[in-house]
């Protein structure tokens, strides 16, 4: 009998391990905040701290968790797990906003037809979802070269990633200030970097040490900020490395730091992929009930953040769509998620 289940200890011994070792609790916290920012800037036009970084933020986390991921998986296989796990949710939020927004235009006597157009393509129902096929679009690229990098060390491997994240960084900010379609093109410009700054900050996960690890989230965050200062084309009114020069150092620091987050805090964290889907909708309601106009930005963005957190854990009574619920809070209050990007960030 001990000899059958021998070979089967070190096994269960690494999965362990690999699991600890992708528990980062401030990823949590990050997500809160990401989310927060993006309701902000949706809700009054402006940017939390004056700054554009929640998307960006949440497409680094997404990004380097799927680059610092142990499952063994090709790269179609990846694709197709993950375009279903973002582009289902696209598809039926896009079919509920349509339905809506139909059902409002013929009560107003407008031709329910007039709202269509071809940028609805890439962003479905609602212009707000366009991040969940750019997602989805960007898997291939950012798995094909999590490949590439696979053979080098993290170390090596961090620097290739971050120093095309600081050329694509600055790329983008030049190129967004061109005559070019505004969706998909420059939508999805203004993020892409995203992809690159992802796979550096997720060779952060294959380090052998704590030490190894800090110094390559140290560096590809001292890149991320240079970005920001070489960048010789800055548009002032969207300033894409300024973003990234929040988001990065911000993601690095989830990574980096395994501070302690009170389970309430984490479990609230599993409605934010929800938040995202449902922030418009709130939004329009709001508008409709009151002169939100007049509110301070804060609390009016407030608001709109906490009652979509509402209708997200609502809605999770109701239906059992995963992107209600991006992790799984175990009966003794612990976030237990697997080792893939749904478990942090969708």
């Amino acid at each position: 009998m001990a000899a059958v289940l021998e070979p089967v200890r070190p096994v269960a011994v690494r999965a362990v391990a690999a699991v600890s070792r992708l528990d980062l609790p401030l990823l949590d916290g990050l997500r809160i905040v990401a989310s927060i920012a993006v309701v902000r800037h949706h809700m009054r036009r402006d940017f939390l701290f004056g700054v554009g970084f929640g998307l960006p933020l949440f497409l680094v986390i997404m990004f380097a968790l799927v680059a610092g991921s142990s499952r063994n998986e090709s790269v179609s296989q990846l694709v197709r797990r993950k375009a279903r796990y973002l582009l289902v949710p696209w598809v039926r939020w896009s079919l509920i906003y349509i339905a809506i927004f139909l059902v409002a235009d013929v009560w107003r006597g407008i031709s329910p037809w007039s709202r269509f157009e071809p940028g609805m393509m890439f962003f479905g129902g609602e212009e707000s979802l366009w991040f969940l096929p750019f997602a989805a679009c960007a898997l291939l690229p950012l798995k094909w070269l999590g490949l590439r990098v696979g053979s080098l060390t993290p170390w090596r491997a961090a620097w290739i990633a971050a120093v095309l994240g600081l050329v694509a960084t600055c790329a983008a900010t030049w190129a967004v200030t061109q005559p070019i379609p505004d969706m998909p093109v420059r939508t999805w410009l203004r993020v892409a970097p995203a992809i690159f700054w992802g796979l550096a900050v997720g060779q952060s996960v294959r380090a052998q040490s704590d030490r190894e690890r800090g110094a390559i989230l140290v560096v590809v965050s001292i890149l991320a900020v240079a970005a920001s200062l070489v960048s010789a084309a800055r548009n002032p009114a969207e300033d894409l490395p300024l973003r990234f020069a929040v988001a990065v150092p911000l993601a690095c620091l989830g990574f980096g730091w395994r501070v302690s987050l009170p389970a309430s805090m984490r479990r609230l964290a599993t409605a934010t992929f929800g938040v995202y889907l449902v922030h418009p909708l709130i939004g329009s309601l709001l508008e409709i009930a009151v002169d939100v106009s007049r509110w301070p930005a804060s609390l009016h963005a407030g608001a709109a953040w906490v009652l979509s957190i509402l209708l997200v854990l609502v809605l999770r009574r109701c239906f059992d769509w995963h992107e209600l619920n991006t992790g799984r809070v175990s009966a003794r209050g612990r976030l237990e998620t697997p080792q893939t990007v749904s478990g942090r960030a969708p």
